[in-house]
């Protein structure tokens, strides 16, 4: 009789093992900022339980500043995934010793969908008709944001193809913060300035700016956001970042299939996370492409990396392939046999 009792507390106890094993998650600590809505994908990969699926207990935390900010995080092993764009600060890491990687892209320009990042115009001046091409830029106040961002990039770009240098204008660093784009208009401190999604519909409801040109459309060579990982967290838990990628890419595949317009459940979901009013998002045109499902422009982050060596940003240059580690969306995307 014994004899049974151990047999079957040892069948239960191998039972309840497994059961705890087939729920155990690997927590993976990610990074985002929800006031920039081509982050759309972390928004419904957790609303709608894709990472748990994935068997991924994510541990998030969000911020309202430039995503250079999350680098010493990942650097230090803080946070093993965050979203990233590839300004100086980036490639400067490489230096310092560290080695945060690429590991998938995020936001890409496409015609029919919109852009998260747009050059704005003070909306009194464009209505002036005075403003035609970019070297109409020459002698008004352009705010150029923090430098070596992405906002930064887009503003300075369309000065060099006016035919313009920072003489040429009132050239002004101010935001810091996208929400810091209202106050700069509402108080005409700049004329042209480039923000991000949905800052840039907030701005035309409030009838303070107009939207000119997306930055694909000044630079169509440029992709804007992407994934970077902690090296550590992709040596030793690769199978865990591959999992996170398809939790993403599910994510990215029902944002797509609504064909560059809002879906309810997207609309929803850019709301919640944005905290903005369902009115200013119900106006932005749809959500941001992401249907290049985490494929890298490589020949981008190059030429961003040139671009700010010469801007004096970036002062060594840094060989690809310590930048960007293509191997595991490459396979996550055979995988689930993506386009």
């Amino acid at each position: 009789m014994l004899k049974k009792i151990v047999q079957s507390a040892a069948v239960a106890a191998l039972a309840l093992g497994a059961a705890v094993a087939a729920q155990a998650q690997d927590k993976v600590r990610v990074s985002f900022n929800p006031q920039i809505y081509s982050w759309l994908p972390f928004f419904l990969a957790i609303d709608k339980g894709y990472f748990k699926a994935e068997k991924i207990d994510l541990e998030y935390v969000t911020y309202g500043g430039s995503a250079l900010s999350q680098i010493p995080m990942l650097a230090r092993g803080d946070q093993d995934i965050a979203g990233m764009v590839t300004g100086p600060g980036f490639f400067n890491q490489y230096a310092e010793g560290f080695g945060v990687k690429l590991i998938a892209s995020n936001a890409q320009g496409k015609d029919g969908w919109n852009d998260t990042s747009w050059l704005m115009v003070r909306k009194d001046l464009w209505d002036s008709g005075k403003i035609k091409t970019f070297a109409d830029m020459k002698g008004y106040k352009v705010e150029g944001g923090p430098k070596g961002s992405p906002v930064y990039l887009t503003t300075t770009e369309a000065m060099k193809q006016g035919g313009l240098s920072m003489k040429d204008v009132e050239f002004t660093e101010r935001l810091r913060a996208v929400s810091d784009a209202l106050p700069i208009f509402q108080n005409k401190a700049a004329d042209f300035l480039s923000i991000v999604e949905p800052i840039v519909t907030r701005l035309e409801v409030e009838g303070l700016a107009v939207r000119w040109k997306a930055s694909y459309q000044v630079m169509p060579w440029f992709q804007e956001s992407y994934l970077a990982a902690n090296p550590k967290f992709l040596t030793e838990k690769r199978d865990v970042a591959k999992r996170f990628l398809r939790a993403y890419f599910k994510a990215c595949q029902d944002i797509t299939a609504g064909g560059g317009k809002w879906t309810e459940e997207t609309l929803n979901a850019t709301v919640k996370w944005s905290k903005f009013p369902k009115e200013v998002i119900a106006k932005i045109k749809g959500p941001q492409h992401c249907g290049q499902y985490g494929r890298i422009d490589t020949a981008s982050i190059q030429r961003q990396q040139e671009t700010w060596m010469q801007a004096g940003m970036v002062k060594e240059k840094t060989p690809l392939e310590k930048m960007v580690d293509t191997s595991i969306v490459d396979e996550v995307r055979k995988e689930m046999n993506l386009p």
